[in-house]
């Protein structure tokens, strides 16, 4: 893609501030190798869980984001409102119920590596949206999954 540039890039290294650096994340990444170095690892990283999962025969599902209610565990959803169905909906916890019902429903092998939200707090090591991997088999033991 070619596109005129009306501002001068700043100097690599020049965004210091977290502030900075996460308020222009285009920048960020023109900026901070590191940052790049970062997510080609987390791609292959996710490439290879995909991977392993496909060759010991789990089926990649792909579950609802929105739902009614959030039905898992005690984390805090969050809320919004579909106008045209008019219905309160949350973002999801997890995937976890709605990849057992795949399981009941056929898939004997699922697995989802997809997007998360909780309405928590916020620290190094919690953000509210986050990427989890989940996976279930139909008639297996603990061991098996291990």
């Amino acid at each position: 893609m070619l596109a005129p540039c009306f501002h001068p890039l700043p100097a690599e290294g020049a965004l210091h501030s977290q502030g900075e650096r996460l308020g222009n994340r285009v920048l960020d990444l023109l900026n901070h190798s590191d940052v790049r170095t970062k997510m080609m690892t987390r791609s292959r990283i996710v490439s290879q869980i995909r991977n392993f999962f496909e060759d010991r025969g789990f089926v990649e599902v792909e579950t609802p984001l929105l739902g009614v209610g959030c039905g898992e565990g005690t984390a805090r959803p969050f809320l919004t409102h579909h106008h045209a169905y008019n219905k309160a909906l949350s973002l999801r916890i997890a995937p976890e119920i709605a990849l057992k019902m795949a399981a009941v429903g056929g898939f004997e092998r699922v697995f989802e590596i997809g997007r998360v939200f909780r309405n928590e707090g916020v620290d190094a090591t919690h953000h509210p949206e986050f990427t989890s991997c989940e996976a279930y088999q139909a008639f297996a033991s603990r061991e098996d999954m291990i």
